[in-house]
């Protein structure tokens, strides 16, 4: 009990809060934001907002290391409540004085024909305080139940995702009229309220004598807003984000996060043992967790953590459940894609014919095309699997012209020795990353040389294009590798034929491929070779595109960082 004061007597202070997750809302609908605020092309936004909290400032606390508390309110004035209970209701001035809430997810905002992801955060305005009255009434000896009215003044920043660009909408700032006061106001009727309750944040000399939503939350409402706070924990604990898949053999390290701040730590595998194991920091803030054996199913291996609050205080924990998944990759060449492929068929590119294909065969095809297939199977093959695959894939040899036997003509793709360049994959196009039933992903490539008939003139039997290319390709798992790199090669080689005065493939001169005598069936590398060396003339000491007569030709498949034509 607060020191001088009777057990009737509530005195000046602060109510603390933590938000439940997605309990926080603002509808823009009844306050939209009008069309050019984000952007010169911006539309109005009119969506519904959902918040949850983060973390406030240490110096609310008196430098106290807490983060489980985003909501304060201060009640600035005491007030008496003497019995017989029920008692007299008696009014007390209160005051907004912190609010640190976020978005849950990204709002979308449409600008022009494209749509920007924005994070959001809310704080209180400083150009106009945000107030109220709570109407405080005593029902028994351990408490009672409160009516509160608090008029909100938020100040809204939004973070645009791609780069950073921030908009503040400070709602304290604007002319508003009455209508539009009242349609901030929060309002609650009858929330419970106690003089003491079991494993509530307690600070001396600031929340004495009065839990406010002890022992259960606050529903605060308006036209516009929601708010349901809850009376703060005496300690929490929660695992700082992380991927919540370990690809086998691989390691990854989760953070524990406890307030009040000072504890310790110990963390333990509660479930599925034999599957993940601790490799360092089971008793520090941080440890490191290793995928030792496949998963049966998703989310069969428990990560708890157990915090205890300084001095010798009150125990929390928090879990995680986490997957060890096993990927494999299987090399495809020949017959079509996999029907359970969703990528674009891209008739330019022969469809979803495998290996070898040309200029009119088959129909549609426009180019000199060596067309692969990649398979990723993922185990274990569950839907409620949570990571988010990816294929990494990156290309190193030449790309160019061959004018008389020299290389003067390097194409933006040209990727010399010892350079690897990254390739592009985009999803639908390159890749299909989406678990498919039999729990496969799939990307596929065609390098090669393409070209519209009659785009490139083929007048002279000397000139030569020839594409040459090693490739290194895996699967990722929420940024992790979880395969070794597969390696394959490609190459291509097209002359002007002097009699036709048509291109024809001419693969003479190439060297024998990485790992295979054929130049698309994959085995495991027997050496590493590279692409037959061409003399480049000596004056030639970049790879950068120079002016050329000629139209430039599609110079690769659908994996390429860009597309010329």
């Amino acid at each position: 009990m607060y020191e001088g004061t009777s057990r009737d007597e509530i005195p000046a202070g602060f109510d603390f809060f933590e938000t439940l997750s997605e309990k926080a809302v603002f509808r823009f609908d009844k306050l939209p934001i009008p069309a050019g605020f984000f952007a010169p092309k911006s539309q109005e936004f009119t969506e519904t907002v959902r918040f949850k909290g983060r973390p406030l400032s240490r110096s609310y606390f008196g430098e106290l290391d807490i983060t489980h508390i985003d909501t304060i309110i201060e009640r600035r004035q005491s007030v008496e409540l003497p019995p017989p209970y029920p008692c007299t209701p008696r009014d007390v001035p209160i005051a907004f004085v912190a609010l640190a809430l976020e978005s849950t997810e990204p709002i979308e905002v449409r600008v022009g024909k494209r749509t920007e992801l924005w994070d959001v955060q809310v704080e209180l305005s400083k150009e106009r305080p945000s107030r109220g009255t709570m109407t405080i009434t005593k029902t028994s000896e351990e408490g009672g139940v409160f009516d509160s009215e608090l008029t909100v003044f938020p100040r809204f920043r939004f973070i645009r995702r791609c780069d950073g660009k921030e908009r503040v909408l400070d709602v304290g700032a604007l002319q508003l009229s009455e209508e539009v006061i009242d349609k901030i106001t929060l309002r609650s009727s009858e929330s419970p309220w106690l003089h003491d309750a079991p494993d509530t944040l307690k600070l001396p000399g600031l929340n004495d004598n009065f839990i406010a939503g002890a022992p259960s939350a606050i529903a605060e409402e308006s036209e516009v807003c929601e708010h349901e706070p809850k009376e703060p924990s005496s300690c929490t604990v929660s695992i700082d984000g992380g991927s919540r898949c370990l690809c086998l053999g691989q390691t990854r390290q989760y953070t524990a996060t406890g307030s009040p701040g000072g504890g310790n730590y110990r963390w333990t595998i509660t479930q599925g043992g034999d599957r993940a194991t601790i490799m360092g920091g089971a008793t520090q803030q941080s440890v490191t967790v290793r995928g030792s054996q496949t998963s049966v199913a998703a989310d069969d291996i428990t990560l708890q953590v157990r915090y205890e609050a300084p001095a010798g205080g009150p125990l929390c924990f928090a879990t995680i459940q986490l997957t060890t998944i096993r990927v494999t990759l299987e090399f495809k060449s020949a017959g079509k894609w996999n029907p359970m492929n969703q990528m674009l068929r891209q008739v330019s590119f022969g469809g979803d014919k495998l290996g070898p294909v040309e200029p009119g065969n088959p129909s549609g095809c426009i180019g000199f095309w060596k067309k692969i297939e990649l398979k990723a199977k993922v185990e274990p093959n569950d839907p409620r699997l949570s990571c988010q695959f990816d294929f990494e894939q990156y290309r190193q040899g030449r790309n160019g012209w061959l004018i008389r036997g020299l290389f003067t003509q390097p194409t933006v793709l040209d990727c010399p020795a010892p350079r690897w360049c990254r390739e592009t994959l985009d999803e639908g196009v390159n890749k299909d990353t989406s678990l498919s039933s039999e729990g496969t992903i799939f990307t596929a490539d065609a390098p090669g040389i393409g070209f519209e008939l009659g785009d490139i003139r083929c007048d002279s039997p000397n000139n030569v294009l020839v594409q040459c290319f090693n490739f290194r390709t895996w699967v990722e798992a929420d940024g992790q590798r979880c395969t070794e790199e597969f390696r394959w090669f490609a190459g291509t080689r097209i002359r002007c034929d002097a009699g036709t005065r048509t291109w024809v493939l001419d693969n003479s001169g190439l060297d024998p491929l990485w790992w295979t005598p054929e130049s698309l069936e994959a085995k495991p590398p027997g050496r590493e070779s590279t692409c037959r060396r061409v003399p480049d003339p000596a004056t030639q000491r970049s790879s950068r595109l120079r002016r050329f007569s000629w139209p430039a030709p599609l110079l690769r498949g659908p994996s390429a960082n860009s597309l010329t034509s």
